[in-house]
């Protein structure tokens, strides 16, 4: 799923490896460790790893990034709230002037991708 910064439009793209020989130099992708503190509320840490990672990728001049949905293997957390906790913060960040032009969220399974298309859904229309 991504969300493009020209309309904040979700659509499908194939996840495949970039920054590889033979690719497009120009093209880089940064991967980001973003931590956070055990202390604070899972919901408070999920929007704040989000906002984080993307303020770093204006920082570092990024046109992309993706992100997982955090927090709903392991963790369990459910995924209606991930993706609407995951979605309004990347939708607020596109709105704003930012030189990104694509956020990838990157999901397992058809189960979290249509709870992630719903609340996309719900936020934009």
């Amino acid at each position: 799923m991504c969300v493009q910064k020209e309309d904040v439009h979700a659509q499908t793209e194939a996840s495949t490896p970039r920054n590889r020989a033979g690719e497009d130099p120009d093209r880089t992708h940064t991967s980001f460790s973003c931590r956070f503190s055990r202390l604070r509320p899972l919901k408070a840490r999920n929007q704040s790893t989000y906002q984080t990672c993307l303020d770093l990728a204006e920082q570092y001049h990024l046109e992309s990034i993706a992100f997982p949905s955090l927090s709903t293997g392991a963790f369990g957390y459910p995924l209606t709230e991930a993706a609407t906790i995951a979605l309004r913060t990347i939708i607020a960040h596109l709105k704003k002037q930012t030189g990104l032009k694509q956020v990838t969220v990157v999901l397992f399974g058809r189960q979290a991708y249509e709870a992630h298309e719903r609340v996309l859904e719900r936020l934009l229309f």
